[in-house]
């Protein structure tokens, strides 16, 4: 859906739901590159929060763009939600 650098917002059909998630460079595996899950975005009945998996989010070196990409992750899930109250 949108990644800057290493770190991407987006849907995961595995999971049913958003994730943000980090790629790092791998020899050849997926074109060079595996990903890690940072972070899922639950729905719940006043919106949606953040759950971070395990201590992963405090291991990357970016921590502005990590707020960033939350943050935008955070806007489109809220935006999603509140069309979804509206219908």
């Amino acid at each position: 859906m949108k990644r800057i650098d290493n770190i991407e917002f987006r849907w995961s059909n595995y999971n049913k739901k958003y994730e943000l998630v980090q790629w790092k460079k791998w020899g050849d595996h997926e074109n060079g590159e595996f990903r890690f899950v940072l972070a899922f975005y639950n729905k719940g009945s006043e919106g949606y929060e953040i759950s971070f998996v395990g201590d992963r989010p405090f291991k990357v070196e970016d921590t502005n763009l990590l707020w960033k990409m939350l943050k935008f992750g955070q806007n489109v899930c809220n935006a999603e939600f509140d069309m979804e109250e509206e219908l």
